[in-house]
């Protein structure tokens, strides 16, 4: 009797789970039209965030055009409307700190491939980059991986002009992690590496060091322990939150902030085990903070190595499916209700199901039905 009572209840659950969700969805999903002349389309999120310091814009596939074009438009409008003014990439830190000092001398092209991920080298992309050097905003990065580009050299060797000993190390010590990086042999090296970092750091805490100086210091600290530790846990996101923390509280104590970053990153629930970015931010910055994750539904991707996959078709009583229901092209909804205090079923890049308790993961997410991979910019 107890057996098929269980079997009777199931499908009354499903529904039920189901129904309050589509109620909530039904009553507060907004579509948002980035069509409509001078933000229109975006105005019920001025009182959504006019109180936020840092807004955490998510992507659940770094190769997904939609995802930018919808990021481009939220940052146009954020700096406009609300006014942040600093833009911060899931890029290394000290190319993105070069790029400051180069803003108006080099082309946003050239920019793109020496400062940033090359899975976000692309056409709306270089759009994001002409406008951050159109509107003088603060661009950075946070990330400790490493990518090969003359920036950081240029940039040790501009900031130490009046300590050529350090120079010369931190570019020795640059040039040798970009043949490591080249090989494949990071691991092997790893802890050579740390040392080396730890040894420059002795050196630059003797000195009296320029603001310039104490960037790179900082970015020479968390290299002593992000190499060290190397793909353990979560090293990489603890890095990158103490960077985070650092860029808000010691070099832009009174802007706003923008951040770009996998939704893996940005999410303020990410495993019970160990704390990844978004929930050490969370913790620090509290209601200063608001995270937005975007998802996808009908269409095709790219991976981070621009082969390109269908989006998989969304399993029933999923996030996609429910806000997809609404016909939007592109759907906002806060997740702050019990409704969404749930485990949810997702689709991580496109292909691969999760299970997220939303209402704690993000402050709201968008769904945009209709996604193609974008167009990379041509080699040189």
């Amino acid at each position: 009797m107890r057996k098929c009572l269980t079997l009777f209840l199931i499908p009354f659950c499903l529904t039920a789970f189901s129904q309050d969700i589509q109620e909530y969805i039904s009553k507060n999903a907004k579509e948002i039209d980035a069509a409509a002349k001078g933000f229109k389309g975006f105005n019920f999120l001025d009182t959504v965030l006019k109180n936020k310091r840092i807004v955490l814009l998510g992507e659940s596939s770094h190769g997904t055009e939609e995802y930018s074009k919808t990021k481009l438009q939220l940052i146009e409008y954020l700096h406009h409307r609300l006014g942040f003014n600093v833009i911060l990439f899931e890029s290394p830190m000290t190319p993105g700190t070069y790029l400051n000092l180069s803003m108006d001398t080099i082309a946003a092209d050239s920019l793109i491939r020496y400062a940033i991920q090359s899975i976000w080298h692309t056409n709306t992309v270089l759009q994001l980059f002409n406008f951050i050097k159109e509107n003088k905003l603060y661009f950075g990065g946070f990330d400790p991986q490493f990518i090969s580009s003359p920036y950081s050299n240029r940039l040790f060797s501009y900031a130490f002009s009046n300590y050529p000993g350090i120079k010369k190390e931190l570019m020795q010590l640059e040039n040798r992690i970009d043949q490591v990086f080249k090989q494949g042999i990071y691991t092997k090296l790893k802890d050579s590496i740390s040392f080396a970092y730890s040894r420059l750091a002795t050196e630059m805490e003797k000195q009296h060091l320029s603001p310039l100086q104490k960037w790179i210091e900082h970015m020479v600290t968390i290299n002593i322990h992000y190499y060290a530790n190397l793909y353990k846990g979560n090293q990489r996101d603890s890095c990158m939150a103490d960077n985070l923390v650092w860029l808000a509280e010691k070099i832009y104590p009174s802007e706003k902030i923008i951040v770009w970053a996998h939704n893996s990153h940005i999410d303020k629930n990410a495993s019970s085990s160990s704390k990844f970015m978004g929930k050490i931010l969370s913790e620090y910055f509290g209601t200063q903070l608001y995270a937005v994750g975007l998802y996808m539904v009908n269409g095709s991707t790219a991976l981070n190595n621009r082969d390109i996959i269908q989006v998989k078709e969304p399993a029933k009583n999923s996030l996609e499916s429910l806000l997809s229901n609404r016909g939007f092209k592109t759907a906002f909804i806060e997740t702050n209700d019990q409704s969404f205090d749930k485990k949810i079923k997702t689709f991580h890049w496109g292909k691969d199901v999760q299970k997220l308790n939303l209402a704690r993961s993000y402050d709201a997410v968008i769904l945009i039905n209709g996604v193609s991979p974008p167009a990379y910019l041509k080699s040189k």
